[in-house]
């Protein structure tokens, strides 16, 4: 099974959290070239298979059965917005979650974030996993989060695809990596 990601650093942490499930699935990220300027230097020690040229992108997203993705304006990527990864990949399936920007003293961050889930529909919505875990969760900058939330995601990842989800040593021993922002 081929499954491909595409947003912004919390779906390239994610593509290692599939790898982590140590399942047989063939996982990818999709570094946009638009965004190539990005400094991913926590994710150096942690290597993860990623597409960094668009036309070898569109070709892994045609062959994937899963896509994970985050809404991205058209204006922002005319070739990688939701109607043109469904035009790419009609067999798929896909799933969208959100990008995750959350400062506990400022909750006007929390509500964009919930207006932006609730106008494209996310099938997983940060806010809602936020809700749950906030007074447990380590923000490393107010986009960065630590591993337990990158855990729930995947909790609802593998609901939602009938994937396994982590054993609890799987789960133990990722936990221990504090990865990828402590």
């Amino acid at each position: 099974m081929k499954c491909t990601l595409l947003g912004n650093c919390q779906t390239l942490a994610l593509t290692k959290y599939i790898e982590f499930l140590e399942q047989d699935i063939d996982v990818m990220w999709v570094h946009l070239e638009a965004f190539q300027h990005w400094n991913l230097q926590c994710f150096a020690h942690m290597p993860i298979r990623t597409c960094t040229k668009d036309e070898v992108s569109i070709q892994r997203l045609r062959e994937s059965d899963i896509i994970i993705y985050q809404p991205i304006k058209a204006t922002t990527s005319p070739t990688f917005h939701p109607d043109k990864l469904k035009e790419y990949a009609p067999h798929a399936k896909f799933i969208s979650i959100s990008s995750l920007v959350y400062d506990k003293n400022d909750m006007s961050k929390w509500e964009r974030m919930r207006t932006r889930a609730h106008r494209h529909n996310i099938d997983i919505p940060g806010h809602i996993i936020m809700k749950k875990i906030a007074d447990q969760v380590v923000m490393h900058q107010p986009d960065h989060p630590s591993a337990l939330y990158f855990f729930e995601v995947m909790r609802e990842i593998c609901k939602i695809t009938g994937w396994d989800y982590y054993t609890d040593e799987q789960y133990q021993k990722i936990w221990e990596m504090k990865w990828p922002y402590g």
